[in-house]
């Protein structure tokens, strides 16, 4: 896939790829929750999006590292996001994002393609250049 051949090492500090991304795409029509922290957040994720899914809601979650496929970050309702959609983003390209920006991207739009409720976000490295931090959120 092409993304693999992005450096998950590489580190680009700055959010202006990721506020470029946004602005020439449409903005997000789901609610956002913002998840950070040192320990837990993956849990935290998890919990929130069962308890939105026993409510009768259509939840996206981006999450990671993943453990063994990288579809494993990008999920809704439970089902991961399929290699060929993954390579359906390959035009990202064009923005030289780092591993996790572009993964945060196709999470962005794929959550709106599938018409998500809520998306629940897990802060990557943290701090106020997260790539995820592009997103308004209603909880953090």
């Amino acid at each position: 896939m092409w993304i693999d051949e992005l450096k998950e090492d590489r580190i680009k500090l700055g959010l202006e790829r990721m506020q470029k991304f946004i602005k020439e795409t449409r903005k997000p029509g789901y609610k956002v929750i913002h998840v950070g922290g040192t320990n837990g957040k993956g849990s935290v994720c998890q919990f929130v999006a069962s308890i939105l899914m026993e409510d009768g809601k259509k939840v996206g979650v981006y999450s990671s590292p993943h453990l063994e496929r990288v579809n494993e970050r990008i999920v809704v309702n439970g089902e991961e996001i399929e290699d060929e959609e993954i390579e359906s983003y390959a035009y990202l390209k064009k923005y030289n994002f780092t591993y996790f920006e572009a993964l945060t991207a196709i999470a962005i739009d794929y959550f709106q393609r599938k018409q998500v409720e809520y998306a629940i976000f897990e802060v990557g490295l943290g701090g106020r250049l997260d790539a995820t931090n592009v997103l308004p959120a209603c909880i953090t």
